[in-house]
């Protein structure tokens, strides 16, 4: 019996149907990391403009960690890999109002410890200080009354309503800030959901608190494709601002390309790694306040024209006056992308700033096929190093981080590998490249 044309439509259809369905369920079920990205973004091929994701100030400073603090004192590393946490914190947080603040410890150790050991608590932590201005931008005003402390942790017990905590490693400064307005039950909802955790605990390293972790754990591998911008439109952005930078030299020499005005502005990119330097000379009024310090670093990210996707301050070096910022994933900072992150801005002297930023960036997230990897804990991992021969007394400071690799089979992938970050002798490196040498 022949089957005409016809017939044979609906049996295609249904076909067609049902492929679409399965492809759909394998990306649905296939969920690689959280890396967010702004709605309005969008994706065009590599070296093509597109829609850039700018972040507020209020995403770009948020706390880049979470800590939990149960009533018998367990500490646990806390994300929600389905919601933003820190956000979803903040939203609660920013209902408060505070009255009045006191410090009630500074200079002693044994007292900043048992502060951040506090039973019945979370801890909201930034690797570097941020100012009461700052914060209140992130957190909508509600320290207005406070005047202008620097901290870089921000505690609040789970039992009490009436008190917030800022902490200042530095020089283990506790403030108690009364306040008024505090939901604990909205905030303990968000705590209760679909949280992973991982067992820590606080101890010194070089004079500063550290968290250690404490259990050995297994961590994903992830993978993206890349975004590529073309180093041209960071010429048009960052040269093409003064009436008198009219003429740009352009200079080749092996993988470098200099860009230079002859007056105020001059670019170098390094095609091989993607890194771009630039310099900018013109007068400016002196910044004199770290917190139009941090500000202005912002305005400086926004005008770089990089994407933001989840990218938060990292960090301050006041040797250098310098503001890094990184991107995160799963909760966790993403180094090698560049030399000091996603990007870094300096202020030299009074006149020059100087950025340092990458023409990569993450896009879409595509399944990986590295399986997971194992993690020690912060002590067996110091432990190695010393048995190594490294000086440990070197280190200043450690992270467990995503590093940044080009994928070996596709040029437009990179692989998000977990593993230490040691600052050993001034520079970040990993623990595995320590053990090597």
């Amino acid at each position: 019996m022949k089957i005409t044309t016809k017939a044979l439509l609906p049996i295609a259809l249904l076909f067609a149907v049902i492929i679409s369905m399965v492809l759909s369920w394998f990306i649905w079920t296939n969920k690689p990391a959280r890396y967010e990205r702004n709605k309005q973004d969008t994706v065009t091929s590599t070296g093509t403009q597109r829609d850039l994701s700018t972040k507020s100030i209020r995403d770009i400073y948020l706390p880049v960690q979470v800590i939990r603090t149960d009533g018998q004192g367990n500490q646990k590393l806390v994300n929600n890999r389905k919601v933003n946490l820190v956000t979803e914190i903040r939203d609660e947080m920013s209902k408060w109002q505070a009255s009045s603040v006191r410090e009630i410890s500074s200079k002693s150790k044994s007292e900043y410890l048992r502060q951040l050991q506090t039973a019945n608590t979370v801890l909201l932590n930034y690797d570097s200080n941020i100012t009461v201005k700052i914060f209140n931008k992130v957190f909508n005003n509600q320290l207005k009354r406070i005047h202008n402390l620097q901290f870089n942790r921000i505690q609040f017990k789970s039992n009490d309503a009436k008190h917030v905590y800022l902490l200042n490693d530095t020089n283990f400064r506790i403030y108690r800030v009364n306040v008024k307005g505090q939901k604990l039950k909205e905030l303990k909802k968000v705590l209760s959901k679909n949280l992973v955790s991982d067992p820590v605990e606080f101890r010194m390293l070089k004079s500063k608190p550290t968290v250690f972790i404490t259990k050995a754990m297994t961590m994903p591998r992830y993978s993206y494709m890349i975004n590529k911008q073309d180093e041209n439109n960071f010429v048009n952005r960052l040269m093409s601002n003064d009436s008198n930078s009219t003429d740009i030299s352009i200079k080749k020499r092996k993988n470098v390309t200099t860009y230079d005005d002859g007056a105020y502005h001059r670019m170098e990119v390094n095609k091989k790694t993607g890194f771009v330097t630039y310099g900018d000379y013109s007068s400016m009024t002196p910044i004199k306040s770290y917190t139009k310090r941090l500000t202005q670093s912002y305005n400086d990210l926004k005008k770089i024209g990089i994407p933001m996707d989840n990218t938060r301050f990292y960090y301050y070096n006041k040797d250098t006056s310098s503001v890094a910022y990184r991107g995160f994933v799963e909760g966790f900072p993403i180094f090698n992308q560049a030399e000091y992150g996603t990007a870094r801005i300096q202020l030299v002297g009074d006149s020059i700033r100087q950025y340092n930023f990458s023409i990569y960036s993450l896009q879409v997230p595509v399944p990986s096929r590295e399986k997971a990897k194992d993690i020690p804990t912060t002590q067996s991992m110091l432990d190695q190093l010393k048995a190594a021969g490294i000086d440990t007394n070197e280190i200043s400071a450690v992270q467990l981080g995503y590093q940044w690799k080009q994928n070996k089979v596709s040029e437009e992938v990179i692989d998000l590998t977990p593993t230490w970050y040691i600052r050993y002798q001034g520079s970040w490196q990993t623990y595995e490249s320590l053990l090597n040498s």
